[in-house]
């Protein structure tokens, strides 16, 4: 599967909504239905659909909550229907936080190993080819560092 940032109009965003952890023991089916019907109704599609953390403890109480369970999707949608879409999940009793993320690169598990591999000996070019500079720069530091010594001893 080939995912792009851009497909049209669309751009690729992330959400990740927290549901409370009974809800999901009983609706997961649900609530991913849910909320692909959404994105959907508004002309989006879906990427891909996750369980990221079951009954995770949250850091601090939200809406009577301790625990909690999060799902995220990567999707395309229109930019102006962004606002709609948050409008929507405002008014889901069932979600009890969510956050939109837009992507203006690919996010890494989207991205070929094949690429990722250019991309590390890409890197990795460029460190040796600037370690020719590196190793310049220390050696600029040690004359500094003798001009100050000698402008400490000068001025004593």
């Amino acid at each position: 599967m080939t995912v792009t940032v851009l497909v049209g109009d669309k751009r690729l965003y992330e959400i990740m909504v927290l549901y409370d952890p009974s809800d999901v023991t009983k609706e997961w089916d649900a609530l991913v239905e849910s909320l692909s019907e959404r994105i959907t109704k508004l002309e989006g599609s879906i990427v891909k659909v996750e369980q990221w953390a079951e009954n995770k403890k949250l850091a601090y109480e939200v809406k009577g909550l301790r625990r909690g369970s999060y799902l995220t999707a990567y999707f395309h949608l229109d930019p102006s229907q962004v606002e709609t879409l948050e409008r929507n999940l405002r008014l889901d009793e069932r979600i009890v936080r969510h956050v939109v993320v837009v992507h203006h690169r690919l996010p890494p598990e989207f991205v070929p190993k094949e690429e990722k591999k250019e991309e590390k000996e890409e890197k990795t070019d460029e460190k040796a080819e600037g370690g020719e500079g590196a190793a310049e720069k220390p050696a600029e530091a040690e004359g500094t560092a003798e001009a100050k010594a000698e402008t400490t001893e000068k001025s004593e």
